[in-house]
C-alpha cells in the first residue's frame, strides 16, 4: 500500500490516490472541496489512532446504518504535501516485524481514509454538504506458523493468531451475506464491523490480492483466491451522500415537536368533550365573522357570550378589531364636534417669507432659507483648509459633480464660460470624462462593498445562531444523536468562521480602494477648477473670440 516513497515510479496505492485526488481538486479550484485524513490501526483487536500518537480512546458507533469511529482524528489537509506528510507520520507509528518470509511484515490491519466534503451554496443560510469517503484498507496476510518459523509463545505468534482469527471472522461475515442469511455476524471482530458498509452498504468495493507465484505457497494462494471469489458475488450500491444543514434539521425537529403537542392538545380536548381547536392561521372567512360579531356587540348591545374565545390567535384578532373600531369611532366623533363648532379646527401655519424650494409657475427653484430656519452649527462658520485653498475659484468643488448646477455659482457669464470650457475644449472634455469615469468606478465599488457587508452580516448571524444551538445542546441530556449533531455544528461553525474572515479581508481591501478613489476624485476636481480658472482669466481678455480661436491661439489645436 505504501510502496517506496522515495522513488516516484514505485509509489504505492495510497500515494497515487492522494496525487490523483489533489490533481482533480487543483483542476477545479472553485469547487470548494475540503479534505480530511484519518489513519486507523487494528492491532490484536485493539484500535489505535496513528495520527494522534497511537491514541486508544476510540469507540465504534453505529447509527442509522452508518459506522464511524468516535475519537478518531480527522486532519484537514489543503495540499498534496501535507497529505503525504500525514501518511508518513502514520506509517512510523504502525506495527511491523521481521520473520523468515518477510523482512517488513505488517502485524495489524490498517484503514487509511480520505474524506471529501463539497459545500453547495456557500453564502446561503441553508446549504447541503456532499460527502464522499475513500477507505484504503490494508489487511494483514494469513500466516502459517511453521512457514514463518515463529517461536512458540512469542509476541509474533500471538500477533499471527490474532490476524488469522480476524480474517476467519471476516470470511464468515462474507459467507453469511452471500447465503442471504438474516443475521450477519459483523460484530465478531473490529475489522468486520468497520467494513460493514464496504460489504453490504452504500459503497463501491474493489479487492486487490497479493499472491506468491511459488509452489511452496500454493495453499495460501488458493485460500486467498477463494475468499476473493466469495467477495466478488456481493453487490453494493453507491448513492449520492448529502448531509443536511443542522439548522434545517433543527427546524424539522421543532416542527415535529409542535405537531406532536398539537396532537396531544387535540386528544385532551376530545377526552374532555370539547370540540377540536384549530391552531392554523385565521382565514378570511373567520376574520369576517369575527368583525361582524364585534360590530353587533358594539352597535346592538350584543351578548358577551357570543364573542368566541378559542385560542390565542382569535384573542389577538379580537383586540385588533376592537382597536380598529375605537379609532374609527374617535374620528367620527371629532368630525361631528368640528361641524357643530364645539372644537376649533387646527389651522395650518401660513408661510410669510419665501424659503428654499418655493413653488413658482415654472416649478421649484432654489431660494434663500430664512435666518430662523438655519440650524445653529458653530463649526459651520469655520471654513476648511480645502475651501480656503480654492475660495478664489468661486466654485464649490466639494459639494457636487462638475456637470451639476451647484458648481455653476456666480455670474451667468462665468457659468456660460464654464460650460463652454467643459464641452468644447479638449482639456475640459478629458478632465470631465476622467472625473465621471472615476465616479462611476466609485459607485460600483460602493455597491460591491454593500453586498460584502450584507454577506458578512448573514455569516455573523449564522455563527451566532450555531453558538446558541451548541449552548442549548450542552445543557440538554446526552442521547445517541448528540455526538453527530455536535460534530455537524462544529464543522459548519468552522466553515462559517473561515468565510467570515475572508469576507472581512475583502471588505477592508475595498474600503482602502474607496478611500483612494475619493482622494483621486478630489485631486481631479481641484485640477479641473484650476485649469478652468486659468482658461477663464485668459479668455476674459479676449471676450469676442470663440473657443476654437482661443485654442488656436494657445497652440492646442
Amino acid at each position: 500500500m505504501a510502496g517506496d516513497m522515495k522513488v516516484n515510479a514505485h509509489r504505492g496505492f495510497i500515494a497515487r490516490a492522494i496525487h490523483q485526488i489533489f490533481e482533480e481538486k487543483e483542476a477545479d479550484p472553485g469547487s470548494g472541496i475540503v479534505l480530511y485524513i484519518s489513519y486507523l490501526e487494528i492491532y490484536q483487536e485493539g484500535m489505535y489512532d496513528l495520527l494522534n500518537q497511537r491514541s486508544k480512546d476510540l469507540m465504534i458507533i453505529e447509527e442509522s446504518g452508518y459506522v464511524y469511529i468516535r475519537g478518531l482524528a480527522k486532519i484537514p489537509v489543503e495540499t498534496e504535501a501535507q497529505a503525504l506528510m500525514c501518511f508518513s507520520e502514520g506509517e512510523k507509528q504502525r506495527s511491523y516485524a521481521c520473520h523468515q518470509i518477510n523482512q517488513v511484515s505488517s502485524r495489524s490491519h490498517t484503514i487509511f481514509t480520505l474524506c471529501m466534503e463539497k459545500r453547495v451554496g456557500r453564502f446561503k443560510t441553508e446549504y447541503d454538504t456532499v460527502v464522499a469517503k475513500l477507505n484504503l484498507v490494508d489487511l494483514a496476510g494469513f500466516e502459517r506458523l511453521k512457514k514463518t518459523n515463529t517461536s512458540t509463545g512469542g509476541r509474533m505468534r500471538v500477533e499471527a493468531c490474532s490476524i488469522n482469527k480476524s480474517l476467519c471472522l471476516l470470511e464468515q461475515a462474507v459467507y453469511a451475506i452471500k447465503q442471504g442469511q438474516e443475521y450477519v455476524p459483523f460484530r465478531q471482530s473490529k475489522i468486520s464491523i468497520i467494513l460493514k458498509e464496504a460489504l453490504s452498504g452504500n459503497c463501491r468495493t474493489e479487492l486487490i490480492l497479493c499472491l506468491w507465484p511459488e509452489e511452496y505457497f500454493l495453499d495460501e494462494t488458493i485460500k486467498a483466491s477463494r475468499f476473493a471469489q466469495r467477495l466478488k458475488v456481493l453487490r453494493t450500491f453507491s448513492i449520492h451522500n448529502k448531509k443536511i444543514d443542522c439548522c434545517v434539521l433543527n427546524e424539522r425537529r421543532h416542527a415535529q415537536e409542535i405537531a406532536n403537542l398539537q396532537q396531544e392538545l387535540a386528544l385532551k380536548d376530545a377526552l374532555q368533550g370539547r370540540p377540536g381547536l384549530s391552531f392554523d392561521d385565521l382565514t378570511g372567512e373567520v376574520k369576517g365573522k369575527l368583525r361582524e360579531t364585534i360590530q353587533d356587540f358594539l352597535q346592538n348591545d350584543g351578548e358577551l357570550e357570543r364573542i368566541p374565545i378559542d385560542n390565542q390567535k382569535q384573542v389577538r384578532e379580537l383586540f385588533s378589531l376592537f382597536k380598529e373600531s375605537q379609532v374609527s369611532l374617535r374620528a367620527k366623533l371629532e368630525k361631528v364636534l368640528s361641524e357643530h363648532g364645539l372644537v376649533e379646527p387646527i389651522e395650518e401655519p401660513q408661510e410669510t417669507e419665501s424659503g428654499v424650494g418655493e413653488l413658482t409657475n415654472q416649478g421649484f427653484h432654489v431660494g434663500i432659507a430664512p435666518p430662523h430656519a438655519r440650524p445653529h452649527n458653530p463649526s459651520a462658520s469655520k471654513p476648511s483648509p480645502d475651501e480656503i485653498h480654492c475660495s478664489h475659484l468661486m466654485l464649490d468643488y466639494k459639494e457636487a459633480d462638475p456637470s451639476n448646477d451647484v458648481w455653476e455659482t456666480g455670474s451667468s457669464f462665468r457659468n456660460h464660460k464654464f460650460q463652454e470650457y467643459k464641452h468644447t475644449t479638449v482639456m475640459g472634455k478629458q478632465q470631465d470624462s476622467l472625473i465621471k469615469s472615476k465616479q462611476t468606478e466609485l459607485r460600483t465599488t460602493k455597491c460591491h462593498v454593500k453586498d460584502l457587508c450584507e454577506i458578512s452580516n448573514n455569516l455573523k448571524q449564522d455563527i451566532h445562531n450555531i453558538k446558541k444551538i451548541l449552548k442549548e445542546q450542552h445543557e440538554e441530556e446526552f442521547d445517541s444523536n448528540a455526538i453527530s449533531r455536535k460534530a455537524d455544528l462544529y464543522s459548519r461553525l468552522k466553515y462559517l468562521k473561515v468565510d467570515f474572515h475572508k469576507n472581512y479581508s475583502q471588505i477592508t481591501f475595498f474600503k482602502n480602494v474607496l478611500q483612494k478613489l475619493n482622494q483621486e476624485i478630489f485631486v481631479c476636481k481641484e485640477g479641473f477648477l484650476k485649469s478652468f480658472y486659468s482658461w477663464f482669466e485668459t479668455h476674459c481678455n479676449h471676450p469676442n473670440e470663440t473657443s476654437e480661436e482661443y485654442l488656436a491661439r494657445m497652440g492646442q489645436v
